[in-house]
């Protein structure tokens, strides 16, 4: 049932007064892309330590982000290693002949005494007595059993056969021994709070014998579209003047590729407040950001609906970018907690750039992944590319070569269509950051520009 002409008006006036009363005054204003970032992180860091946590099994937390610092609880390694392959020896017995004594098992291990040593390999603990390592260049073998006795010590690697070794070098004390704790001392601050658990972040966990660790809880997230030529991808046949819903599960699997569970929160019909209302209260009451596909622009009935009805505060809702300027990031208290609400126009190639350069760093400041960013980096533009009156994302494919400092940038040729085509999407690897048009320069071409580098 569609909203009655009256109870939309009502809505309307309860969006004016929401607006009216809105920590960030009249969000008609457009602003920058990048004062849309700061007003991102400035929302959530100065909340972030109310964010819940959860303990988890180290051996489980890659991909998270962590809640406190981690300090090793001993030393790395725990005993002295060699630093290089070779023998074990007392320095004190200098240079000469020594015999080579068998690794014996550890309830009877041998002990290096004077005129003994031991062939060690690089890592391996330090045998007991020994008190510095040989590597193999300064070493001969001496075989009893071969009349060619001048044998190079790299050779020597089977402790089976009857020989002794030469040391032809006068080791010193602690040479090419690896102290304990080389790598981590015991209660080294190793990583910080806010560090995304990567690969070396789980080496450094299971290094320092951490069974668990406190991280921040993913913010559960929502995609709810909003149209009534849309269609799910697996409905048969497709109805007359309609298509499928391609942009929801693009989102869906770009979440996922980052380290978020999205819930697919289907198709609400366009212009009907009843419905729009319903869909988003189910959301709401289980996901902590909802991002609405379509229906966002200044005039459709989404941002009012948000305002009037849910009393959102509007952070911002217009960015002067092309494409994305209906983008939007709302605030709104549901049930006693904080919900979230990120509006974009349904229009693949919306989507698919300002999830990259808005959605996704909101999210990761959400989830207090602050070091979050793509790279930036200068790149050459080497097709000619007009200019938009508001500053453009356009995709780009970057290549390398052996001769540029830099990579050469390629945007989509005329038969692909508009260089945020959803075509191009599929086949580039990065976003260039255009300027606006002006009255000196309608277009670019073999000039360098910033670029963000996706993959």
């Amino acid at each position: 049932m569609h909203v009655s002409y009256k109870e939309m008006t009502k809505i309307n006036k309860a969006a004016d007064f929401t607006e009216k009363n809105s920590d960030y005054g009249n969000t008609d204003e457009v602003i920058s892309l990048a004062d849309a970032l700061d007003i991102i992180k400035s929302v959530i860091r100065e909340n972030y330590k109310k964010t819940l946590t959860e303990i988890v099994n180290a051996s489980d937390a890659h991909g998270r982000i962590l809640a406190e610092d981690i300090y090793s609880e001993h030393n790395v390694p725990a005993f002295t290693t060699a630093a290089k392959h070779g023998y074990a020896v007392l320095a004190s017995d200098g240079q000469g002949i020594r015999k080579i004594l068998r690794k014996d098992s550890e309830k009877n291990p041998n002990v290096i005494r004077s005129g003994t040593c031991m062939w060690i390999k690089t890592g391996a603990p330090i045998p007991e007595g020994a008190t510095a390592v040989v590597p193999l260049n300064d070493v001969r073998k001496v075989d009893y059993n071969d009349s060619n006795k001048e044998n190079n010590g790299r050779n020597i690697n089977d402790c089976e056969k009857k020989f002794d070794i030469e040391i032809l070098t006068t080791p010193q004390e602690n040479d090419n021994i690896k102290p304990v704790g080389y790598d981590i001392k015991e209660g080294m601050h190793v990583l910080q709070e806010c560090t995304r658990i990567g690969p070396a972040a789980m080496s450094i966990l299971a290094l320092c014998g951490r069974e668990k660790v406190i991280v921040f809880k993913v913010p559960s997230v929502g995609i709810l579209s909003v149209g009534d030529e849309l269609e799910e991808p697996d409905t048969c046949p497709l109805k007359s003047k309609c298509v499928y819903d391609g942009n929801r599960r693009m989102l869906m699997l770009l979440l996922k590729e980052h380290d978020f569970n999205p819930v697919d929160y289907g198709i609400s019909p366009y212009n009907n407040a009843s419905s729009l209302i319903s869909n988003i209260q189910r959301a709401i009451k289980e996901v902590k950001v909802l991002v609405i596909l379509d229906g966002t622009n200044n005039k459709d009935i989404v941002k009012p609906v948000l305002k009037g009805h849910f009393k959102a505060n509007m952070y911002f809702d217009r960015v002067n970018i092309k494409p994305g300027k209906s983008t939007a990031l709302a605030k709104s208290t549901f049930e006693n907690e904080d919900k979230y609400f990120f509006c974009m126009s349904a229009s693949p190639s919306v989507i698919s750039i300002i999830a990259h350069v808005l959605l996704l760093p909101f999210l990761n400041e959400l989830r207090c992944n602050f070091s979050y960013q793509f790279p930036i980096m200068q790149s050459y533009l080497e097709s000619k590319t007009k200019l938009h009156q508001r500053p453009q994302l356009s995709w780009a494919k970057l290549e390398w070569n052996d001769l540029d400092t830099f990579p050469r940038a390629y945007t989509p040729t005329s038969n692909i269509g508009h260089c945020y085509n959803i075509l191009k999407y599929e086949k580039s690897n990065a976003i260039l950051i255009l300027p606006p048009r002006s009255q000196h320069a309608t277009e670019l071409f073999s000039v360098y520009v910033t670029t963000l580098l996706l993959k």
